[in-house]
């Protein structure tokens, strides 16, 4: 979930971690030999305002909660938001299966 209270920050942070999981996750599906990575784009969350802060989200799915939390670790090491941006990551791979 991206959260700003400028929604085009949360919107293009959003997108460019979307756009930067996607290659990611190319790269793993090549190396394992299966499809089992996956990145939606970036879309406004369900609730997309909320106390003055909009949101957006990706789903990033992977064969185990460990793939995702490596490929969100490195993201967030080549790309560190800005102050201004919040970035909450939700692993819950029982109710995206």
């Amino acid at each position: 979930m991206f959260r700003s209270k400028v929604e085009a920050l949360a919107r293009d942070w959003a997108d460019l971690y979307a756009r930067s999981l996607e290659g990611w996750a190319k790269k793993a599906n090549a190396s394992s030999g299966n499809e089992g990575f996956r990145v939606s784009e970036a879309a406004e969350a369900p609730l997309s305002k909320a106390d003055g802060w909009f949101r957006y989200h990706v789903v990033l799915r992977t064969p185990t909660a460990k793939a995702a939390v490596d490929a969100v670790k490195w993201l967030r090491s080549v790309r560190p938001p800005p102050e201004a941006l919040r970035i909450a990551f939700d692993v819950d791979a029982l109710n995206l299966m």
